[in-house]
């Protein structure tokens, strides 16, 4: 049978992170998506990955990490942490993913108590591991978003067109 409920996706706590935050990550995958999460035990913090120049995290070397791991059905995993996010050509980064990856990671650090936040942070970075470009619609979750002001105005969903492209490619 091939539906997205055959390939979930799946949640890896790195850190502390709230179990409430990670429900309401499930949810939205769930209800907007259709695709099922796994769970898995949470890890450590991404220590390996602290910048002492940045006093911050480089996402990138946590996708990495999470990509070298074996995650059994999950061809996709998000990563979610409570440390600071950066990558090099941006002072700070809510999340981050590599386009058609099969890894990504999203960080509560600087989303204060919004658990709405980090949903649409990780429904973002999903569509960039399903292929998908910053989107120039309006009232789509694929806009870029590098303040909370921006994030706060981005509805928690696709437009029809990024919702088609994340099903289609859910399924492969």
């Amino acid at each position: 049978m091939n539906d997205v409920r055959a390939h979930p996706l799946g949640i890896l706590p790195l850190g502390t992170v709230d179990q409430q935050i990670i429900g309401s990550v499930a949810e939205a995958f769930a209800g907007q998506l259709g695709i099922d999460v796994k769970f898995f035990s949470p890890g450590e913090p991404p220590g390996y990955a602290f910048d002492r120049h940045r006093i911050q995290y480089d996402a990138a070397l946590i996708i990495k990490n999470v990509e070298s791991m074996d995650f059994k059905s999950c061809r996709r995993v998000v990563a979610l942490v409570d440390v600071d996010l950066f990558v090099p050509v941006f002072t700070f980064v809510f999340g981050e993913a590599r386009k058609g990856g099969g890894a990504a990671v999203a960080s509560v650090f600087r989303l204060g108590d919004q658990p709405e936040r980090i949903v649409k942070i990780t429904l973002h970075e999903f569509g960039h591991l399903c292929m998908l470009d910053h989107c120039h619609q309006q009232g789509c979750v694929m806009n870029f978003s590098s303040d909370l002001g921006t994030l706060d105005k981005l509805p928690p969903c696709f437009c029809r067109y990024c919702l088609g492209q994340v099903k289609f490619m859910a399924l492969r």
